[in-house]
Order: C-alpha cells, then structure tokens, then sequence
C-alpha cells in the first residue's frame, strides 16, 4: 500500500509555504514602508512640519512658513493663527491641554514669528524651527505681575 505521508512531497511542500510566506512578509513590509515614507526621523520630509510647543501664559499669534504643496512641487506659504493661552509651567508633552501646551507648526528650519502682548514692547519674537523631527523648541512666555512678559526658548528631544 501506499503510505500516508510522503516524505518528498511534504519537503516540497513545506518548502513552498517557507518562500511564499517569505515573500508575503517581504511584501507587507515594503507595503508598510511606502506609506509610512517621510515618518523615519531623519527625513526631513517637505511635506512635514516641525513643531514648537508654545506654553504661554497669555494668547499668542503666530506667523508660520508652511508646504502646502506636494513633495514633487513645493509650494511654500506663509500662515497665521492665534495660539491659545495654557500656563507656561505646563508640560510641553502633557497628553490633554489641562496639563500641556499648544504647538505651533512650520516647515523645518524656518523662521516662526510671533506676536506676544507686553513682549519687548511690543516688538515681534522670532524663533528658527527645529531641522529635524527628533527635536522639539519649547517657548515658555512668562506674564508677571506688572504686566511684562518674558520668553525662554529650549530645544528639546522630542517623544
């Protein structure tokens, strides 16, 4: 008779479901690679933005550079918004604004300016945009009681 299990056919087959299984995983993994192109930390993706965290005790207004374009056709755009007022004690990385801070956000090495009320009388800040996404710039702007406002910048490794 004939025996159950064939030893050949079953080195064979195993064989078979070793290179297929390896080509899937090869595959899934370049799959993956693609469309997470740009969030390897050393790339400095034009499409991606650097961020400061803005811990501020009063409302700020930033002027930002940002790629509204595509990778293939640039298209740099200067933009502005308000930035709300947290603490400047926050944590530049908390989880909820209740205990972190607001970020702003512009093309990497780019010159963020920002309108800060009782700052150096008046006058604008500005600050560079960290190169890369392993860091992050912390603005704290402190208002004291006499209605002055100071800034201290920190560039952090970012989480």
């Amino acid at each position: 008779m004939f025996p159950i299990v064939r030893t050949r056919s079953m080195i064979l087959l195993g064989a078979a479901v070793v290179v297929v299984g390896a080509a899937a995983l090869g595959g899934a993994l370049l799959f993956a690679g693609r469309s997470a192109e740009g969030s390897d930390l050393d790339d400095p993706d034009p499409q991606a933005v650097s961020e400061v965290a803005v811990c501020s005790d009063v409302k700020v207004h930033a002027w930002v550079t940002m790629n509204v374009g595509t990778v293939a056709e640039p298209d740099d755009k200067f933009v502005d918004y308000d930035i709300d007022a947290t603490r400047h004690d926050h944590d530049p990385f908390g989880r909820t604004l209740a205990k972190g801070c607001n970020s702003a956000a512009g093309a990497f090495g780019s010159r963020m300016r920002f309108e800060v009320p009782g700052l150096d009388k008046g006058r604008p800040l500005y600050v560079t945009a960290p190169a890369d996404r392993r860091h992050v710039l912390v603005l704290r702007l402190t208002r004291h009681p006499d209605g002055t406002v100071t800034s201290t910048e920190q560039t952090v490794a970012a989480r």
